[in-house]
């Protein structure tokens, strides 16, 4: 599984409605034409006390707004509240979130839809509000300095908020719009998460859907920061997420064909106590040394790899064995043979959500959609696998 201190957002999954482009951008900000006749000499002043953050905050927004309006339903929602897009739309602080994800000025440019001097100058307003720096640039790139890095969990609570307010204050309006940004690793990816995406986006198709791959540890850290909105993880995870437990998984052992054990019907802990074992790297090990510590063995591991196909190249090739859950080996052509173990282990899969941020309706709507997919999903046959036979009495 990739492994990332960051989240990198692996796939962004449009909105099926194609038709929809947003208006005429002005200025190097992209300020709208519906905005461009706002008067600066009659706005408020805000002074450096709290009245004046609130104002960078709401209506500061307006240089870098995109509003879509070739859409009817957007166009409705536009006029029936024309103060909402002040508060739903980008802020300047959206800007700097997506910098610091993306560890550059122009990708967060290209994601937003911004020229790279719009996207400086937003940054820019914001260090002038608050008085101090927020980024530090290299010839490496650039990254938050220690008072960013202070604000920057305020600043993603507060878009949070801006973002359900935009999906409740649509809803009202009978339309559907958001943003879910979902945390995964490499089986969920491909076994579950195309079959959920598109009979979700087929049911919902204005809601844009974030794909952010990494391993358990990371996607419970992006959820502990609100860089996710929801997690799939193994089980159990941080008591301080609300989980939803989906399905179980089984563990199973693989070896080469020619391997001793390959005639076996199933494997005893004792049976690889001394076997050269692969192991995943740390972050994506947790399901592995979880089992062979419920067997109270050690092998020997004289690889690791965070790459759950290179693990199955490397039994291939007759460099040790492992053990993988089954939905990784699903569909594939493998040239292993894959037990199941004596205790017959398995994973249970879930999903997680910070219980200290409020959901969005787009993010509960993927949820109930995910458990309904998930009612008729069944493994998918590979290579190899051997039934376990059982003495009976």
């Amino acid at each position: 599984m990739a492994c990332r201190t960051k989240p990198t957002a692996l796939h962004t999954i449009p909105r099926a409605s194609t038709d929809i482009q947003p208006d005429v951008v002005a200025g190097s900000l992209g300020v709208s034409k519906s905005r461009q006749n706002i008067n600066p000499n009659t706005a408020a002043k805000p002074s450096w006390r709290m009245p004046a953050f609130r104002e960078s905050v709401l209506f500061a927004a307006r240089p870098v707004m995109m509003i879509c309006t070739a859409n009817s339903n957007a166009a409705r929602m536009h006029h029936a509240s024309p103060d909402c897009s002040v508060v739903c739309g980008f802020s300047v602080s959206m800007p700097l979130q997506q910098v610091v994800e993306l560890g550059s000025l122009t990708k967060a440019a290209e994601t937003l839809g911004l020229t790279q001097s719009g996207v400086s100058h937003a940054i820019h307003s914001l260090e002038s509000e608050f008085g101090f720096s927020l980024l530090s640039r290299s010839r490496s790139g650039v990254k938050l300095t220690d008072n960013g890095e202070r604000v920057l969990r305020y600043i993603r609570d507060m878009l949070l908020v801006q973002e359900q307010l935009k999906q409740e204050v649509a809803l009202i309006n009978g339309i559907e719009v958001g943003t879910i940004r979902i945390g995964t690793f490499t089986s969920i990816s491909v076994q579950w998460l195309p079959g959920i995406i598109r009979q979700f986006l087929s049911q919902h198709p204005n809601i844009e859907v974030r794909l952010f791959e990494g391993d358990y540890h990371e996607i419970e850290e992006w959820l502990l920061k609100g860089e996710i909105d929801l997690g799939f993880v193994s089980l159990p995870t941080m008591d301080s997420f609300h989980i939803i437990p989906l399905r179980q998984d089984r563990m199973l052992c693989i070896m080469p064909p020619d391997h001793s054990l390959a005639q076996e019907n199933f494997v005893s802990y004792s049976q690889l106590a001394d076997e050269s074992f692969i192991m995943p790297k740390e972050g994506s090990d947790y399901d592995v040394r979880r089992v062979l510590g419920k067997g109270r063995i050690k092998p020997p591991v004289p690889f690791q790899t965070a790459d759950d196909y290179a693990i199955i190249a490397m039994v291939e090739n007759g460099l040790g064995i492992s053990i993988l859950p089954e939905m990784i080996l699903q569909g594939r052509t493998n040239k292993v043979v894959a037990l199941e173990l004596e205790d017959q282990s398995f994973r249970s899969l879930g999903i997680a959500l910070n219980t200290s941020k409020s959901s969005t309706p787009a993010t509960q709507k993927l949820i109930r959609t995910a458990k309904e997919w998930l009612t008729s999903w069944q493994p998918m046959p590979q290579t190899g696998f051997k039934h376990p036979w059982r003495k009976t009495d």
